[in-house]
């Protein structure tokens, strides 16, 4: 009985040490993207495809031009604010019919909810509704030349719908648009440094990679956002947002391969904040990898 107990103990003792060597990180090991909050559990296709037939298509121009058009455009062009000053490329032009063509609307849907990080476009189910996200979906999906907003993602619609929808991004881009060329800058900003680090032995920095800062809410939900191209193991982001709650996380495309910092505080010390990434070169060498924690994630359904 007192081996049983003893036995008994050292495997909590084993447990609990493992979930405090999870929560502190393991030293020298790439840093996991997923460790953000998991998205929530998906909808059925039918239940995506209700949301997007009753889908409020000028709430979703108005979505659209308050979230989407400093990357995508005030007409969704592709040819947003941080495409023209050159620090993204170029999202896929929505006025194309082609881009419609290569998805569904339920597929689209998706697409903004889940995001896409490897192409650092950030995934909107953690601040948007479902009805939000089908909105902006119904929009943005129908902006192509050949098709109406509504009547291609959401069934018929009166034609004035259309030109109302198109007339609510106008308005609410312009108005973004003033609202971001103010010379004032937030109440508490900060510079944001850091350093790109190759991790494995031997390499060092090679060719560009692109680095984004997110500035995310309590809930993780993104709230500002920066991003640049380069070529020097070293960035900077300039008017970062300091506000209480809030957490800043660097992102980086480095190799095709998306890497990321740890979650930090958004709260700077003399006006800095210093953010290094540690990035890893591809392998197909099986015998160099090593698994230093195993993470399994049970979802349940219906």
């Amino acid at each position: 009985m007192r081996k049983m107990i003893r036995l008994a103990g050292y495997v909590l003792l084993s447990a609990l040490l493992l979930l405090l060597s999870a929560c502190g990180g393991l030293a020298g090991e790439p840093v996991i993207v997923g460790t953000l909050p998991p998205q929530p559990t998906p909808a059925s296709d039918v239940t995506i495809a209700q949301l997007i037939q009753n889908a409020d298509v000028a709430l979703g121009a108005r979505l659209f031009a308050e979230r989407c058009t400093d990357c995508h455009g005030a007409q969704g062009r592709g040819d947003g604010r941080l495409v023209s000053a050159g620090q993204m490329e170029a999202p896929p032009d929505f006025t194309d019919p082609a881009t419609q063509q290569a998805y569904t609307p339920e597929a689209w849907y998706l697409i903004i909810r889940d995001g896409r990080l490897e192409k650092l476009m950030p995934p909107w189910g953690g601040s948007l509704s479902p009805a939000e996200l089908a909105a902006v979906s119904a929009y943005s999906y129908g902006l192509s030349a050949e098709s109406q907003p509504v009547a291609a993602a959401a069934g018929p619609a009166s034609p004035s719908a259309t030109e109302e929808a198109r007339a609510a991004t106008n308005e609410v881009a312009t108005a973004a648009t003033a609202e971001a060329t103010a010379p004032a800058l937030p109440a508490e900003a900060a510079t944001v440094y850091g350093t790109l680090t190759n991790g494995t032995a031997g390499a060092g920095i090679s060719g560009e990679y692109t680095v984004a800062l997110h500035v995310l809410d309590e809930g993780y939900n993104q709230i500002d956002f920066q991003m640049q191209t380069l070529a020097l193991p070293d960035f900077v982001f300039e008017n970062v947002p300091m506000q209480a709650g809030t957490n800043c996380l660097v992102t980086v495309l480095y190799n095709e391969v998306l890497f990321a910092s740890d979650s930090t505080p958004c709260q700077a010390t003399d006006g800095r904040l210093d953010m290094p990434v540690t990035v890893y070169e591809k392998t197909e060498d099986t015998s160099v990898i090593e698994i230093g924690l195993l993470l399994t994630q049970i979802q349940k359904h219906g």
